[in-house]
């Protein structure tokens, strides 16, 4: 078994956004890890200085040698925290193809034939393609535990918020549901505050099991899974498209 390492030429921004994702943004540099984000005095301490979301991201690309090998990827250490995105598209489409997701998948893994007429992947930040769909195209959309951009000075980097209510208005045909779900109370208050105020949306819940327990029809998501392995208790928000017309800037 042979080692390779992979500390080397990693892209690190101090101010994560998702431009970072795409390496669109202009503060980028090449670093090696282990990397010190932010070096400060001894002496000093400021929360505003130490605590931001700063970003790394090295794409892996696997050599042909590797094919028919087992590979394992390991980190062998975080100071705080990190979350490891490996081949998403791939893992949605063994999901939908029935593989377990611990299986070995084959080469010629692909979407059950009996459900490629109702499935569509996007593989890229969804904003664009909201200003693109169709009106009134869309019976129901989920937004499922996005980043809850925790600081203020992020607020409006938030996918619930002033700029997309009206775009997924839009979209949305009259009595249509949008599902919002988060493990973060701060995120749920700043939905319920923006969405309650909008003409476009009204809340269906009657009690407080309406938004404790997910609805019947309910597919569980591997970060909702996390959120309770953790302790954290998910809460279920649906709204229901009003006739008000929707115009969007």
């Amino acid at each position: 078994m042979s080692r390779i390492y992979i500390n080397d030429d990693w892209k690190f921004t101090s101010e994560y956004s998702d431009e970072f994702l795409k390496q669109e943004k202009k503060d980028i540099v090449t670093v090696r890890l282990p990397h010190t984000c932010k070096e400060l005095p001894f002496h000093y301490f400021s929360e505003d200085e130490y605590q931001m979301v700063c970003g790394y991201q090295k794409i892996l690309y696997a050599p042909k040698q590797w094919q028919g090998k087992k590979v394992f990827l390991t980190i062998d250490g975080a100071a705080h925290y990190a979350e490891v995105f490996l081949n998403g598209v791939a893992s949605l489409v063994a999901h939908l193809a029935g593989a377990h997701e611990n299986a070995d998948l084959a080469d010629n893994a692909s979407i059950a034939p009996e459900r490629t007429d109702n499935v569509r992947i996007y593989n890229d930040d969804v904003r664009p393609l909201l200003n693109v769909l169709p009106d009134a195209s869309l019976d129901k959309i989920f937004v499922l535990f996005p980043d809850p951009w925790p600081k203020k000075r992020h607020a409006s980097r938030r996918f619930i918020g002033p700029t997309n209510i009206p775009k997924l208005a839009r979209l949305l045909k009259e009595g249509g549901e949008l599902r919002v779900a988060s493990d973060d109370m701060n995120y749920i208050r700043w939905s319920l505050e923006h969405l309650c105020a909008s003409p476009y949306f009204t809340w269906t819940a009657k009690s407080s099991q309406d938004w404790k327990n997910p609805p019947a029809d309910w597919v569980n998501t591997r970060y909702e899974m996390k959120a309770y392995a953790a302790g954290r208790k998910p809460v279920y928000l649906i709204f229901k498209r009003t006739n008000q017309s929707a115009t969007c800037p």
